[in-house]
C-alpha cells in the first residue's frame, strides 16, 4: 500500500511539474504570438510542442526506477488531458469527446517514452 502512495505521489508531481511548464510556456508563445503574426495551424503545432516538451520535463524530473513506462504513461495522459481542456477552456473552443480522446492517446505514448528515456538514457544526469 505504501509502495502505491508513493508511485502515485511521483505521477501527482510529474503532472504538476508538466503543468506548470506546460502554463510558462504558453504565456511565452502567447506574447510572442501578440508580436508576431502567427497562423492558426502554426499555433496549433506549437500547442502539440509545447505539451510534448512538458511531459518529457516532468518525466525526467520525477520518473525514477521501475515501471517508468506505466507512470511516464499516466503522467502524460494526465498533463495532456489537463492542458487540452485548460486551454480549450481559457481559448473558447469547444471541447470534443473525440479530441480528448485522442490528446489523451498522444499523451500517455508520449510520457511512456518520456518515463522510459528518463530511466535508461538521462538516469543521474539530471
Amino acid at each position: 500500500m505504501e509502495k502505491i502512495k508513493s508511485e502515485a505521489l511521483v505521477i501527482l508531481k510529474g503532472v504538476l511539474t508538466g503543468i506548470a511548464v506546460s502554463l510558462l510556456l504558453v504565456i511565452i508563445a502567447s506574447f510572442l504570438t501578440g508580436v508576431l503574426s502567427v497562423s492558426d495551424t502554426t499555433l496549433k503545432i506549437v500547442n502539440q510542442i509545447i505539451k510534448v516538451l512538458s511531459c518529457f520535463l516532468a518525466c525526467a524530473f520525477t520518473v525514477k526506477g521501475e515501471k517508468a513506462f506505466i507512470k511516464g504513461g499516466i503522467t502524460g495522459l494526465l498533463i495532456f488531458f489537463f492542458t487540452y481542456v485548460f486551454l480549450g477552456v481559457i481559448s473558447g473552443v469547444g471541447i470534443t469527446s473525440m479530441h480528448v480522446l485522442v490528446e489523451s492517446c498522444f499523451g500517455f505514448l508520449t510520457g511512456a517514452i518520456s518515463g522510459v528515456i528518463s530511466v535508461n538514457v538521462l538516469k543521474n544526469r539530471i
